[in-house]
């Protein structure tokens, strides 16, 4: 019962933040431009690289920490943990604000490179404070500070849009103080670690180089994890544009949006295998399994209403998308390979091959934007490397974890892989509702090929009740 309530509280603040992402995705082109829009797309992307300033140290935290409870936590370590982290943070995010002074980059860019600098300290000092409070099981603080942030900021976005605010700036300034406020409400949440008289300087940089040394390999993981897709992204702008960026970025946004819902039961889910009996995580897995994927590929059917209402609705953006058709299968292999494949990684720190099969991706990731961007100069060819890229990831983790547990997944792998391609071709080649119908009968046939697999599910899942509930 206990679990069901954390992850209510999750799907409550990511339904927020995916109200909120909808509002921004699907108002602000409107209300910018193409050209203000993809400085304002510039900024997320440089911000979603930020984390990687505190170089694991956070990363270091959650996984040593994963599944203690708060209570146990040792706060004056903590305590001085959290002042070294957040001076490390101030010193990078100077150096780096003074060096993007320096080269002039443009008045646009240089805004966008300062806010990311500024952003920077109060977005790794939130990553700290969620991390401590998700690894010690305190899911409904972590889903308040979530959910301070996405109101704060769209009230800002909402304010802005009503005075009819047409520059990019403020739009960051709104995003930066929701993430401002969010840190505000975890230090109050983690006020018993700031009370405690934090240990000697020495004793605390003892365990800071424990979390750096634990977090590393998952920081650049994470890292190689974002380049995947950041290589292509950057090849775009630099090739074609801000504004081509800025349109691919509207249709990954889209995507995006569904894994945050989806993604708010890893949340919950990594603490609680942490807590786990070995011996219970091979059967949790297949269980998980099967719960995720057909409602993953279920959710692909909002595509078509979906892409009819936004060309509609963004009529400047309706080439750009089409690309939409080619990248939205990328919620399924990012959800699985988050929600499912990562956490169970996670849990049995396996961190080094997370990074090595991120690693083993970037490579890949490199060759196909050489040759897509600057040797063929094909768009599409691109957009699609993205969706190659990202399964590859995910079908490559997968078989080492399965090699793990000893379980064999090339039949659900392949039957996926088809699936997706079916999607992706029949939307480039079928036109009309015909497209729609035969996804639809593809969907019909994956399902009737699960039937068994979740009528066994089902009936554990009843067993289970009738024991908890006889316990």
């Amino acid at each position: 019962m206990e679990k069901i309530r954390q992850i209510s509280y999750t799907l409550v603040a990511n339904l927020l933040g995916t109200l909120v992402s909808a509002m921004i995705t699907f108002v602000l082109p409107k209300m910018l431009g193409v050209t203000e829009y993809g400085y304002f797309q510039l900024y997320i992307f440089y911000f979603s690289y930020v984390g990687l300033l505190h170089l694991g140290w956070a990363d270091g935290i959650f996984l040593r920490y994963g599944g203690v409870y708060y209570e146990q936590l040792d706060k004056p370590s903590f305590h001085a943990q959290i002042r070294q982290y957040g001076g490390v943070q101030i010193v990078i995010s100077a150096v780096l604000m003074t060096v993007v002074l320096i080269s002039s980059p443009g008045e646009e860019k240089s805004w966008v490179f300062g806010c990311t600098c500024l952003v920077a300290v109060f977005t790794n000092l939130y990553f700290l404070l969620q991390y401590i409070l998700q690894a010690t099981g305190r899911i409904k603080e972590y889903a308040a500070m979530l959910i301070l942030e996405k109101i704060v900021y769209v009230l800002l976005v909402a304010m802005f849009l009503v005075s009819n605010e047409k520059g990019f700036v403020a739009y960051i300034m709104a995003h930066i103080t929701g993430i401002i406020a969010a840190v505000a409400l975890g230090f109050w949440y983690c006020r018993e670690i700031l009370q405690a008289k934090p240990v000697a300087w020495r004793l605390a940089m003892k365990e800071s180089r424990e979390n750096l040394r634990a977090g590393m390999k998952l920081m650049l993981a994470n890292l190689a994890s974002q380049m995947i897709i950041g290589i292509v992204g950057q090849s775009i702008e630099i090739r074609w544009g801000v504004e081509q960026f800025g349109v691919l970025s509207l249709s990954l946004a889209v995507s995006n949006m569904l894994m945050l819902l989806i993604n708010a039961v890893a949340v919950v889910l990594f603490p609680m295998l942490r807590r786990m009996d070995s011996d219970r995580l091979i059967p949790m897995y297949r269980q998980l399994r099967s719960m995720l994927m057909i409602p993953l590929f279920g959710l692909l059917i909002f595509y078509y209403p979906g892409k009819e209402i936004l060309s509609y609705w963004l009529p400047q953006y309706a080439e750009g998308l089409e690309y939409l058709g080619l990248l939205f299968p990328i919620c399924v292999f990012e959800s699985k390979m988050s929600m499912l494949i990562n956490t169970y990684l996670k849990a049995l720190r396996k961190e080094k091959l997370i990074m090595c099969v991120n690693i083993i991706s970037v490579g890949l990731s490199v060759g196909l934007s050489l040759a897509a961007v600057f040797v063929f100069g094909n768009m599409i060819f691109a957009v699609v490397s993205i969706v190659v890229l990202l399964a590859f990831r995910s079908v490559l983790a997968e078989i080492l974890l399965s090699k793990q547990f000893r379980l064999v997944v090339w039949p659900d792998v392949v039957a996926e892989l088809l699936m997706v391609a079916m999607f992706i071709v029949g939307n480039w080649v079928i036109k009309g509702i015909a497209r729609t119908l035969v996804y639809m009968a593809a969907l019909v046939v994956y399902f009737v090929w699960k039937r068994k697999e979740i009528g066994e599910l089902t009936l554990r899942l009843r067993r289970r009740k009738i024991y908890d509930s006889e316990k």
